[in-house]
């Protein structure tokens, strides 16, 4: 029987038991807040949830912290991306869970960016009120559904993406 060893990760600490079952608090709360990552792209496609749906707003009131301080910098939005996928993802000393949600966040980020460049392209396409309205829902839902599931120790399956992630983490 193989015995369990723990790593050291970038924290210096005994966390990220490459063996273990079960996710620590530790990592079960860094995995969510990887999440956020997703949740600031789909603020901007929330404006008609908002005004249609007050209680949404609370997404972006969760965000605008966040939001002001990546806008303050040239390219701020990059830093925390490149920050999960270089000091996470691709290290191995981070448990796998860990690394596994950071990159189905970054998956799910870049699937926010592509409906942009669309309409980036085609200005002026019709029912774009409730274009904006599905992106926001499915994407605020999908991430309410991986920050659940994370907590209860277990990882979040999106489908596609979540298979993706089983394939660049192999």
């Amino acid at each position: 029987r193989r015995k369990a060893t723990t790593s050291t990760n970038a924290f210096g600490s005994g966390r990220g038991n490459f063996y273990s079952s079960t996710p620590d608090v530790f990592e079960r709360v860094l995995s969510v807040l990887f999440y956020l990552m997703p949740l600031m792209d789909v603020v901007r496609y929330g404006i008609y949830a908002y005004y249609y749906f007050p209680p949404s707003q609370v997404v972006l009131h969760v965000c605008q912290p966040l939001l002001s301080l990546t806008g303050a910098i040239p390219f701020g939005h990059m830093i925390p991306w490149f920050a999960i996928y270089l000091g996470v993802v691709i290290r191995p000393t981070w448990n796998r869970f860990v690394r596994w949600n950071g990159l189905q966040a970054l998956l799910l980020d870049l699937l926010i960016v592509f409906p942009g460049l669309v309409l980036y392209f085609f200005p002026k396409i019709p029912f774009k009120p409730e274009i904006f309205t599905l992106i926001f829902t499915v994407t605020v839902g999908a991430i309410a559904f991986c920050a659940v599931r994370i907590l209860m120790g277990e990882k979040p399956r999106l489908g596609a993406i979540s298979n993706a992630v089983d394939v660049n983490l192999q």
